[in-house]
């Protein structure tokens, strides 16, 4: 960019001498906010809406900016909470999750061996593609077996498909093949959604370069490679992988009860062909999963396997087209009469796939877990105070559990709550039958009531769901009952370190009598210290869960599966469960239909992604796109125009999220060396990113961070800190010229207003005298 007349249009467009560059943090704060300047006297002199930089304008034609240099503010928001369709993606957060697991991967120690390291990621992506699999079983149980299997033909129950009744008129093969139009729908969605990119055409994967593999060792700086933020081909494969195996396992399931069903031998062959192929399908699907060269990151298939993944793709969905319009055609009666007094009967084979998905995934966490046991992650970070990884270096399969489980209770609530609209749930046919047998004796009764006999042809028809679904209701109270037991055991510490603390506090302001002020402010850094406790948190309810998984499993193969319908202790639970697991998918649904409709919610819902999509996709290629794959590139060549002359000078100040966004990009920087100051505060990047990423986060990344920012003779970097901030901390040490606490709050008495000096917290530090402080600093090297 090249200077401009400021006086003339009340713009300074100049890129030379000093530059303030403001760079928010999560929320999106606006850049009027950031700017403290009227949203309408503003101008963008780079990016675009959803990530830009501005400046302010003065009407008139002169600008004060030009005075000492200009202030500028990079407005990234946009890049998360911008479009509607991003709300979409709330329904998909264990795809997030799992995803994000790939990042928390812990480096490999310098004796260890990088097999067990790629084991870890090549389970990750085994594990994201059973998560898709989880996502599909949910609807085919909803769609294919309570849907169009069991109620479609009963007249009580498929009342409520108005406007869709007529799909009751069709055979089970026809019902069937609609019903799947659904899933299908859902993965042309999926895939839609999956291509969104937020990089800029320039920043293409465009040479044979490829980004850093999985397999990290603690020496190593992948942050620094200039390929770390490029395309990833092999996420275009990953993604192909996931659309076909989707497909392919959603046409296994319609045909699967065709094929046995079908009244024509040559229908019934016809229909076995296409089961062949899709499972033929499916299995390359999951052998190409399991190929690190091909669908890992950064692997070098990319010639001889993009190609024909990529065809692959569309085979698979024409595939499933044309065995659904198969399965339409040829007839497939249902096996039971069609009245309201039926013999119960489900889909045959979903009820099997369920428990077996179940237990392959069980069998992967585990294994996961195994792989990352050999890298001895608890010793990363332990001889530094305050680097002591999180989770004891578990934090990756602990996501990756945690994005099952929610896979699970997601899929669960959805079946649940469809159910219970269409008719009663149970779980089991014997269980279905002897409801229908009580209906029976009292129609059958001659001293019934007319409205007794009017209730049960009105009421509500069986519908049996998979008996995992009620097990997952009684494991639901039993983490709410954990969940409880946790927030007593937090509120008593709370209360505790607290009253030690406020005399401590009491000291601080000596000549003050203000206890109940020093109670508050003492209250307010316990609190905010709770994020350093996050294993003594998370610890006994990851516990629980285990637990839950590995007693379950056992009980499941037996105990009788209706004990969770009918024993008088257990059943009161499961039914409390079971509601409690229905609402929560329920307010997902629902909250991801407002987040489309109300922007204020939508930024909101961003916050999430500005933590969970900072990193580039890499074991589940159906995430949102990763806005750090624009932000920093973007980052990194505006400061490199306005330091591209002798004597320029940017002082970057970032707050919270821009301070990761700023260190990712300082990692790389090599352009302008000691032409960069650095500001950060309320910044995560120790006290998250470091004992969560240690892979890519650490002592050995910020000072590759600080190289970005010095020269011979001087630092370039402050940090500011208050132990009132819940996120952000001190990154180096606690004192030091990196890290300068804020000291907060300025008094505990009154100011001549009558108002009490604030408390920093995570947004305060603007208004505090160590920042003013720390931009005179910066500003004169």
């Amino acid at each position: 960019m090249t200077d401009h007349g400021t006086h003339t249009t009340g713009v300074d467009y100049s890129v030379h001498g000093r530059t303030e560059l403001r760079v928010h943090g999560v929320s999106g704060t606006p850049a009027a906010a950031m700017l403290q300047h009227s949203e309408v006297l503003l101008k963008r002199v780079s990016g675009d809406r959803r990530a830009g930089f501005y400046r302010r304008w003065y009407p008139g034609g002169t600008t004060p900016d030009s005075d000492a240099g200009r202030t500028e503010a990079y407005s990234w928001g946009g890049l998360t909470s911008g479009p509607a369709s991003r709300a979409l993606w709330l329904l998909f957060l264990p795809f997030v999750l799992v995803d994000l697991a790939h990042w928390m991967l812990p480096p490999m120690a310098k004796d260890r061996a990088p097999v067990s390291a790629r084991l870890a990621s090549t389970l990750l992506r085994l594990l994201a593609l059973s998560i898709t699999f989880t996502f599909l079983v949910a609807l085919a149980v909803v769609t294919l077996d309570v849907g169009a299997w069991q109620c479609a033909p009963v007249e009580r129950c498929s009342r409520r498909f108005a406007p869709l009744g007529w799909i009751t008129g069709l055979d089970a093969g026809g019902r069937l093949a609609v019903a799947a139009l659904v899933p299908a729908l859902v993965v042309v969605i999926l895939w839609r959604l999956g291509r969104q990119s937020l990089r800029l055409p320039t920043q293409g994967q465009t040479g044979p370069s490829l980004p850093p593999g999985p397999a990290v060792s603690v020496a190593e700086l992948p942050l620094s490679a200039p390929t770390f933020w490029m395309g990833d081909v092999s996420e275009l494969r990953l993604r192909a992988v996931h659309i076909s195996a989707w497909c392919s396992a959603l046409g296994a399931l319609v045909l699967a009860p065709a094929v046995q069903l079908a009244d024509e031998s040559l229908g019934r062959s016809v229909l076995a062909v296409f089961l062949v192929l899709h499972l033929t399908v499916l299995v390359a699907c999951i052998a190409v999963t399991c190929s690190e060269r091909i669908t890992g990151r950064g692997g070098d298939g990319a010639d001889r396997t993009t190609r024909p993944l990529m065809r692959l793709r569309w085979a698979s969905f024409l595939l499933l087209l044309a065995g659904l319009v198969a399965t339409a055609l040829v007839p497939v009666p249902w096996p039971v009469d069609a009245t309201y007094l039926v013999s119960p009967t489900e889909l045959p084979y979903l009820r099997e796939v369920v428990p077996a998905l179940f237990y392959v995934q069980v069998a992967l966490l585990v294994a996961l877990t195994a792989a990352v046991a050999v890298q001895r992650p608890g010793r990363i970070g332990a001889s530094r105070p305050g680097f002591h990884v999180a989770l004891r270096g578990y934090a990756a399969p602990t996501t990756a559990f945690a994005a099952w489980l929610t896979a699970v209770a997601f899929g669960v609530g959805l079946g649940l709550a469809a159910t219970h609209y269409l008719g009663v749930a149970v779980s089991s046919i014997a269980s279905a039958e002897g409801l229908l047998v009580e209906e029976a004796k009292i129609l059958a009764d001659p001293s019934s009531t007319l409205a007794a006999r009017i209730g049960i042809v009105q009421g509500d028809a069986p519908l049996i769901l998979p008996p995992g679904y009620f097990w997952t209701g009684t494991a639901v109270v039993i983490m709410l009952a954990a969940f409880v037991l946790v927030l007593l055991g937090v509120v008593v510490y709370v209360l505790r370190a607290t009253a030690a603390l406020a005399p401590q506090i009491e000291r601080q302001y000596p000549g003050l009598d203000q206890p109940d002020r020093a109670r508050t402010v003492a209250r307010g850094r316990v609190l905010a210290g709770l994020t350093d406790h996050v294993d003594a948190i998370l610890g006994p309810l990851l516990v629980v869960a285990v637990l839950e998984v590995v007693v379950g499993s056992v009980l499941f193969r037996t105990i009788r599966l209706d004990v969770v319908e009918k024993d008088p202790w257990i059943a009161p639970w499961t039914a409390f469960g079971v509601w409690i697991t229905g609402l929560v998918a329920a307010g997902l649904v629902s909250l991801g239909f407002l987040a489309f409709r109300d922007a204020r919610v939508r930024r909101y819902v961003g916050i999430l992604w500005d933590v969970a999509t900072f990193w580039p996709r890499a074991n589940h290629p159906l995430t949102p796109p990763s806005y750090g794959e624009r932000a920093v590139p973007e980052l990194e060549r505006r400061t490199a125009e306005l330091t591209s002359t002798e004597g320029d000078l940017v002082v970057l100040t970032a707050h919270s999220q821009g301070s990761v966004l700023a260190a990712a990009m300082l990692m790389r920087e090599r352009n302008s060396p000691g032409r960069v100051a650095l500001l950060t505060y309320g910044s995560p990047l120790r006290r998250l990113y470091a004992r969560f990423f240690p892979a890519y986060f650490g002592p050995l990344a910020f000072a590759a961070t600080a190289r970005g920012t010095h020269d011979a003779t001087s630092d370039h970097w402050i940090n500011l800190w208050t132990e009132s901030d819940p996120i952000g901390a001190w990154v180096l040490k606690k004192a030091g010229f990196v890290d300068r606490p804020v000291h907060e709050p300025t008094s505990l008495e009154l100011d001549d207003k009558g108002v009490r000096p604030p408390t920093c917290g995570h947004s305060g530090y603007a208004g505090f005298e160590e920042y003013a402080e720390a931009i005179r600093i910066l500003d004169n090297p």
